[in-house]
This record gives structure tokens, C-alpha cells and sequence, in this order.
């Protein structure tokens, strides 16, 4: 068995909880979550503001969404959105509390996934979400680590 890093034992000694993800063949790192009681994959995104789910994965789950005045913005240019408050959001079996998330097509980033051999995703986990948990990214080891609100250390 591998060990530990310094720092995730740095981290786990001072309250942090470890979360396994997955990184791609193309370089994704890749969550586990759980919206609504329903498993998801997500894609962790340090470089988006928000946490938001992909239309298809709100509608297989019977998430409504409701119209926004939002547009989300990427590389890949601007796209209506709508918007949805999901009553449980956490990643693996970590809770993190009802949340309220933009909805969009993924489609296409869908597409270039599976063009590329890896499995479609239901959303992506944002600097909101990764913020409010204190998350630490130990790239090396796919691994991330949070600090959920009154915890020790």
C-alpha cells in the first residue's frame, strides 16, 4: 500500500476529510456526488465559479429548473441557463447541504469527452462548492481534501 503524503497527513491531522477522485486519460479529475440520493459524476473545475449540474442528468433525476436571467460563460462561449435547488448535494458521502445550481447543456463537452474515450459527466464541482468546504487539491495523488464547517483541527 501506498502512504500517505505529507501533506494529506498534514491535512487529516488537522480535521480534513480525504475524497478519492478519478483522473481522466485526457487530464479531468473526476467526483464522485450524490444529488437528490442519486449517484453523479461530476468533473472538479477549479477554474469555474459554480457548481452546476447538466440539463440531461437534472431531468433523469427530476430536477425542474426554473428560468434564470444567468448566462454561463466559458471557453467554449456563453449559454442560457436555468436554475434549480437541489434539497441534498454532497460529494462521495460527504454532505454538503442543499444547494441552488445552474443548470446547462453539456452536451458538447460531453461529446469531446466521449470522442476522447471517456464517459460523459452530470455537471461540475466549482469553486463555490470547494470554497465553502476549505477543499485542498493534492494533484499528484487524484485526491481532494475538505473542511467541512465545526470541524477539529
Amino acid at each position: 500500500m501506498k502512504r500517505a503524503s505529507a501533506l494529506a497527513e498534514h491535512l487529516e491531522s488537522n480535521g480534513y476529510v480525504r475524497v478519492l477522485l478519478e483522473r481522466t486519460s485526457i487530464g479531468q479529475l473526476l467526483v464522485q456526488a450524490r444529488v437528490n440520493g442519486q449517484p453523479m459524476t461530476m468533473i472538479l473545475d477549479t477554474g469555474a465559479s459554480h457548481t452546476l449540474l447538466h440539463r440531461e442528468a437534472a431531468k433523469r433525476i427530476g430536477v425542474e429548473g426554473r428560468a434564470s436571467s444567468c448566462e454561463a460563460t466559458g471557453a467554449g462561449g456563453s449559454t442560457e441557463t436555468l436554475t434549480a435547488s437541489l434539497e441534498e448535494f454532497g460529494l462521495n458521502e460527504i454532505p454538503l447541504g442543499p444547494k441552488t445550481v445552474p443548470v446547462i447543456d453539456l452536451g458538447s463537452v460531453n461529446a469531446k469527452l466521449e470522442s476522447a474515450g471517456v464517459s460523459p459527466v452530470d455537471g461540475v464541482v466549482g469553486v463555490d462548492v470547494l470554497g465553502e468546504a476549505n477543499a485542498v487539491v493534492e494533484f499528484e495523488h487524484a485526491t481532494l481534501f475538505l473542511k467541512l464547517a465545526g470541524a477539529e483541527g
